[in-house]
């Protein structure tokens, strides 16, 4: 018997997705099924991402097809191969070696899906404590999923959530019911709860009280009982990763990497400011440790995860020096308008691959009243910065932010089309009750929530439409889906050996099939077997 099992992810429900994506519903209106149709292809009758696709295409040459299920999907474990959320996640990996230094006998499994047969073991050996991180579950379902599995596979368990789908939730509704349903013990109230989580192990091991524990929301017959708030600090030095107490199994070629927390800017339409709270920077000695680490066990790929990595630039030019001395591939969220030549040199020299631009709109009236405090002009000369010196930029746009018009929309279809973004990501605009955005409601008629909203410009089913149409006249840069995992998934294909153009390639098949989806014109069977037909002679 283990004291604790960590969970760091599950998938979306598979099953449940695909419901939704053939629903004759959810091709109109707005809300989660229309959003799965600007991230899935309808393949032989199954919904495939970019990742699944050059999976079975794969295995199609090496074997000449792929298994089928009984109800004709195709098998999770045949369209993982290639999957981006086979990297290991910092969440998992902070609990798991926080709770390894404490003492406790930890067991962890990194993706529930993935590693069915280990999850399925963990839960056999009876943990006294369930920890599930819930930072990359975002729909509801899924955590109430994996909370059940875990409940009839091992009864007798404590299961405890935590993370930022947890913490977002707590920051909306201050409810201390607001979780009840997912029907697990408690919920960790904080975004950085590594001693909570130590102390309620330490409890749930010992038969001690948990009342005294604060940070907690815990789940009774009796009744829910909110204990004390102490928001935990998190220090880069104390609470650095001990990769010594990480074995080799769960660390691959690619790891991510976090050298601040939070974000200095307040983008109208953005959590993270508030979720996160004040910027925090690892001192740069804890950034050279921590590269010293992950170069000793073999890493060769960063993915940073800093909300913005290259502000400030006088720092970003000490982390760009430190990078030099090593020999990384890598990644990071990028605000190219603060950047200049010579740091882009320094970033080619020192190992960028790729960046990640949350560049949301081509009209400044739009990117104004977000807040991005950036004009349209500063981006275009940052994109063509980053792409003269051969580092894969992938633009991020939002449709339908208040104010959007017709105008505002066509100047954004004319920046990813001229500005020289390699891959574009387009969403509609998620309306969240915790960012800025909301205390402006009454000013933009602003209803709703999530997926589903109206304001006095636009409503949530015309900015899915406004983004399909988008999807379907960009001629000039793949389209790369939510769902995809994103820059993850541009690096991931890469540390498998696709060479840029490959990737390309991939992606551009895969906008194509996504297209003449939308085109609804009766010939994308024929069209998505070609392309796939070509994926095969190089996936």
């Amino acid at each position: 018997m283990s004291d604790c099992l960590v969970i760091s992810y599950s998938e979306p429900s598979r099953g449940r997705e695909r419901r939704q994506f053939f629903d004759g519903q959810s091709k109109s209106g707005s809300g989660w099924g229309r959003f799965l149709h600007l991230n899935y292809v309808d393949f032989q009758g199954d919904i495939m991402l970019p990742n699944h696709l050059a999976s079975i295409a794969r295995l199609t040459r090496e074997h000449g097809g792929v298994r089928r299920t009984a109800e004709g999907h195709f098998h999770e474990s045949d369209i993982a191969t290639y999957s981006a959320w086979k990297i290991p996640l910092l969440g998992g990996l902070y609990l798991y070696q926080y709770l390894k230094s404490l003492s406790f006998d930890v067991e962890i499994v990194q993706h529930a899906q993935l590693e069915q047969e280990k999850l399925e073991q963990c839960l056999d050996n009876g943990p006294k404590v369930i920890a599930i991180s819930t930072t990359l579950l975002l729909n509801p379902l899924d955590i109430a999923d994996l909370v059940r599995y875990c409940r009839k596979r091992c009864p007798d368990a404590f299961i405890v959530l935590g993370g930022m789908s947890i913490w977002n939730g707590y920051q909306d509704k201050k409810d201390p019911a607001a979780f009840k349903s997912y029907r697990a013990d408690a919920a960790v109230i904080d975004p950085r709860a590594f001693h909570t989580l130590g102390r309620l192990v330490d409890a749930v091991c010992h038969a001690k009280p948990l009342e005294d524990i604060p940070n907690l929301f815990l789940y009774r017959r009796s009744g829910t009982v909110a204990t004390s708030r102490q928001p935990e600090e998190f220090d880069f030095v104390k609470n650095a990763l001990r990769y010594e107490l990480i074995d080799s199994d769960l660390l691959q070629r690619i790891c991510l990497v976090r050298s601040q927390i939070s974000c200095p800017f307040a983008c109208s339409f953005c959590s993270y400011p508030t979720s996160q709270g004040a910027v925090l920077k690892a001192p740069l000695d804890a950034v050279e440790a921590e590269f010293n680490a992950l170069k000793a066990r073999g890493v060769e790929y960063l993915l940073f995860v800093d909300d913005t990595f290259n502000v400030p630039p006088h720092r970003f030019r000490e982390v760009l020096q430190l990078l030099k001395k090593y020999d990384f591939n890598w990644y990071a969220f990028i605000r190219c308008q603060y950047l200049d030549r010579q740091q882009v040199i320094d970033m080619r020299e020192s190992g960028c691959r790729g960046a990640y631009l949350g560049i949301e709109s081509g009209s400044d009236d739009i990117l104004k009243a977000m807040n991005k405090r950036v004009t349209r002009e500063q981006y275009l000369r940052g994109v063509d910065l980053l792409s003269t010196e051969g580092i894969t930029t992938l633009a991020s746009f939002i449709v339908g932010f208040p104010g959007e018009t017709m105008e505002t929309f066509r100047d954004t279809v004319n920046f990813i089309e001229t500005s020289g973004v390699e891959f574009y990501n387009v969403k509609i605009f998620y309306y969240d009750h915790t960012t800025p955005v909301h205390e402006e409601a009454a000013t933009h008629g602003l209803k709703g929530q999530g997926m589903s909203w109206t304001h006095n410009t636009m409503g949530s089913s015309e900015a899915f439409t406004l983004s399909e149409e988008l999807i379907k006249s960009v001629k000039h840069a793949p389209y790369i889906a939510q769902h995809s995992g994103e820059i993850w998934e541009i690096a991931h294909f890469h540390e498998r050996g696709f060479s840029p153009a490959q990737i390309r390639r991939l992606y551009g098949n895969c906008t194509r099939m996504i297209q003449e989806e939308l085109a609804s014109n009766g010939r994308s069977a024929g069209i998505k077997k070609t392309l796939f037909e070509d994926l095969t002679t190089f996936c």
